[in-house]
């Protein structure tokens, strides 16, 4: 590097080199990569929960405003969205419990946003679980894409594989020297060339491994399941954290899903984990797979896998399976009724989610 002009850094100070999201406060660095927004807007996270609670619980207009009020923190965004978040996961059955939820969320926001921790207790919690979900959800609010930062994220996203890593290392200094940066001379690559970079090093990985037999049934299927964790992900209330694997009974399956999953495999779109996963009714061990890292930023899911979902058979032919796949909408949202939408609530699933 230094034959070229560029510093060269021991391994242990290459982080340095990428700017990161600052987790220790509450996620308070990310502000800064959202849209302003006027005193007198709605968040569109209350904007999102005001037409749930005027549906489901049917309040009117002071009602949700008094609710909305005390659930807000101010100058911290994703502790506000935090409260919003917890709010959906205890979802309240009327109207006076709705009120006491909200003061009691908002408060322990407000705790944490100063660094009270014991009164804001339950809700550190449920961030320390759900981090990065709210942190994703809250971009999705605001239509902006989910960053990807920092060194340990790339290598993360690599899978360990050294080709990936210097696939998105390129395609991040390219994007940094576009917008004007000077990678590895001075300052930092900024978060949003690293997660142009890694996006650009998804394309071409979703691209170029093909399969040369089958090729659209293994990517359809690969696409189902993505949009499956996303989806979960931005849900009203997500069953799993950093949802981005799945478990399949393998030995029920269709032929084709078996091969969709094996040529899925081989072309690392999916990554098979030895230790298999437990089912929950039949003790058996299924099949567990984990969508490819790389192909995280593509479909803005997590690259860290914690969460697991488990697949029936019905559901699991329906998107790897060509012959099942016309039963795939309707499965979809009998999988999804109780999550992209509050309880009791009529209004119908939006379609873009399915």
């Amino acid at each position: 590097m230094e034959r070229v002009g560029y510093a060269a850094a021991a391994q242990n100070e290459i982080d340095s080199y990428f700017e990161e999201l600052d987790a220790r406060n509450n996620w308070r660095s990310v502000d800064r990569l959202l849209p302003t927004q006027k005193d007198s807007q709605l968040a569109p996270y209350h904007r999102k929960l005001a037409a749930d609670l005027k549906t489901s619980l049917s309040l009117d207009a002071p009602a949700i405003n008094d609710i909305l009020d005390v659930m807000l923190v101010p100058e911290h965004r994703f502790l506000e969205k935090a409260a919003a978040f917890q709010f959906r996961k205890s979802w309240p059955t009327n109207r006076n419990d709705a009120v006491a939820l909200a003061a009691t969320v908002g408060d322990q926001a407000r705790a944490l946003s100063l660094g009270d921790r014991d009164t804001g207790s339950d809700l550190a919690s449920l961030i320390s679980y759900f981090s990065s979900d709210i942190l994703a959800q809250l971009f999705h609010d605001y239509g902006r894409r989910l960053p990807y930062a920092g060194f340990g994220t790339m290598v993360e996203l690599s899978q360990g594989i050294t080709r990936n890593l210097l696939v998105n290392l390129k395609h991040i200094f390219r994007r940094s020297r576009f917008a004007g940066e000077e990678p590895f001379m001075s300052g930092v690559i900024s978060v949003k060339s690293q997660s142009d970079g890694v996006r650009d090093g998804a394309s071409w990985f979703w691209e170029d491994a093909q399969p040369p037999s089958g090729g659209l049934q293994v990517r359809d299927a690969v696409e189902s399941i993505a949009v499956l964790f996303r989806t979960v992900r931005l849900s009203h209330s997500p069953s799993e954290c950093a949802l981005c694997a799945f478990s399949v009974p393998w030995d029920l399956l269709s032929e084709n899903s078996r091969r969709t999953l094996m040529v899925a495999e081989n072309w690392s779109y999916l990554v098979k984990l030895q230790e298999g996963r437990r089912n929950k009714n039949s003790k058996r061990i299924d099949a567990l797979y984990q969508l490819g890292p790389m192909l995280a930023p593509r479909w803005e899911v997590s690259e860290h896998r914690r969460g697991t979902i488990e697949l029936q058979r019905d559901l699991a032919d329906a998107m790897l399976d060509p012959a099942h796949r016309a039963e795939l909408p309707n499965l979809m949202k009998k999988r999804l009724a109780r999550l992209v939408k509050p309880s009791r609530s009529d209004t119908p699933t939006d379609p873009r989610l399915i």
